[in-house]
């Protein structure tokens, strides 16, 4: 009897609540043999990220968060696109869902200059998804904020 009792005590223990949200967060996912295009995309979104090629602007001294910063920055002379933000002065960046439950893209409008450029600096941002050129955009798959 004294064993029994001793190793419910010890499970009692080991799954408090603590103990089964550890076990929760960090379990592997359960994909015995994925699709072989599941394979690819998750290796491709995994991958290390790669350098920016143009440098970003820097905030002025003694700001710490983006929100202190009154002005913006100003467009920096050495990229070869710009971002034109809409009338309100907001970022034209936006998401768009389907009737499909797979079907999220983030789409970025008033691209001016070199797109192709642009699209090989996203694809470092956003983890290699898959970007898509259209007339006027680019959308990018899934949410990205």
């Amino acid at each position: 009897k004294f064993d029994i009792v001793r190793k419910t005590e010890e499970r009692k223990k080991k799954m408090n609540k603590a103990g089964v949200l550890k076990k929760m967060l960090f379990r592997k996912p359960i994909q015995k043999n994925p699709h072989p295009r599941v394979m690819d995309v998750q290796k491709r979104m995994s991958q290390e990220p790669e350098p920016l090629k143009f440098k970003l602007k820097e905030y002025p001294e003694g700001v710490t968060k983006p929100q202190e910063v009154v002005e913006p920055l100003g467009a920096n002379p050495e990229l070869p696109f710009k971002i034109q933000r809409t009338h309100t002065g907001n970022l034209p960046v936006y998401r768009k869902y389907g009737n499909n439950p797979n079907f999220k893209r983030t789409i970025i409008r008033h691209i001016r200059g070199d797109v192709g450029e642009f699209k090989k600096e996203l694809t470092k941002i956003v983890s290699n998804a898959q970007i898509i050129e259209k007339v006027g955009r680019v959308e990018i798959v899934g949410f990205h904020k």
